[in-house]
């Protein structure tokens, strides 16, 4: 048995899910394993241009391919405007190597941020409901003796461990508030935004709205079952802001995968459980002047599975 001090650094708790993390407390990554990141983004660029078409139609793409595209374009557009043969432009004169690295060091360091603190959540919602937790190990087991292994397949076949996140991320999203101009004159029913209006949506009180989400304070992983979700209004559920729930976007992509490998990591691992001096927690957040939930320290105790 250990305890837990600082939850809300979901590294501390789990070394064995990402042991390159040289920081407790930040999302940090130690020099050398920055240099092995940039190094691959580096050679996958490298590859792509050699191997890949410049316009990604037809199949998967990935950042990079979208930057390589966004690069194309730019450089058709520079030459049209300049009156030249696009052939006698270089892609890398509109946007360098070093820039796409900088690029995709930049997402993987922000969507790293934003999946620290939902692995955190994770954390704290699986401490104080162990029937869920109880139903995702067993959603785990299942998957290990089918795949015999933690995989891409075993981690998009998992329902519940979907249901699980989809629930996390509703009443702790990513983002708090998005705020929008509109760029005309927009009626909504008996009111007329005029163009240059400020629109703020507060995502976290709509998330918490009793007439979308019945009793929306208790964790019920079952809102987001295939059935329940299908009838959900989309612009109820925004857990990552702009983005929305969007499948599509390559960085929630990335985050929600990180993410689900992280938590199957951990409860395959470990048994997670408030910590005996603060068993009668249940909000990990504290109320100030603004409105904005402020994370507070919360203890958890995590026992080691059986093998």
């Amino acid at each position: 048995m250990y305890t837990v001090q600082y939850p809300d650094s979901i590294f501390s708790v789990t070394p064995f899910v990402f042991e390159s993390l040289g920081s407790l407390d930040n999302f940090i990554l130690k020099p050398a394993y920055t240099r092995y990141l940039a190094g691959v983004a580096e050679l996958v660029i490298d590859e792509k241009k050699k191997t890949s078409d410049v316009k990604p139609e037809g199949r998967a793409v990935d950042l990079v391919d979208l930057l390589l595209a966004a690069a194309e374009d730019e450089k058709q557009a520079a030459a049209k405007e300049k009156g030249l043969d696009s052939d006698k432009l270089s892609s890398e004169e509109i946007l360098s190597k070093e820039q796409m690295v900088n690029v995709c060091m930049q997402v993987l360091m922000t969507v790293g941020g934003a999946t620290k603190r939902t692995l955190a959540m994770s954390i704290h919602a699986l401490a104080n409901n162990n029937n869920v937790q109880e139903k995702l190990q067993a959603e785990i087991y299942k998957q290990l003796n089918r795949y015999g292994e933690i995989n891409y397949d075993f981690i998009q076949e998992a329902e519940y461990l979907d249901m699980f996140l989809g629930e996390i991320l509703r009443i702790y999203p990513t983002e708090y508030r998005l705020e929008r101009k509109t760029v005309g004159d927009v009626k909504l029913d008996e009111i007329t935004l005029t163009s240059g209006t400020m629109v703020s949506v507060p995502i976290y009180a709509v998330h918490h709205l009793d007439e979308f989400y019945p009793e929306p304070e208790k964790f019920i992983p079952e809102r987001f079952s295939p059935t329940n979700s299908d009838k959900r209004n989309q612009y109820t559920y925004l857990p990552f802001g702009q983005a929305g729930s969007d499948s599509s976007n390559i960085g929630v992509q990335l985050g929600v995968l990180i993410a689900k490998l992280a938590i199957v990591s951990l409860v395959r691992s470990v048994k997670i459980a408030p910590a005996e001096k603060q068993e009668n927690e249940v909000s990990p957040f504290v109320s100030g002047v603004t409105g904005v939930p402020q994370p507070k320290t919360i203890f958890v105790r995590a026992d080691k599975r059986d093998e």
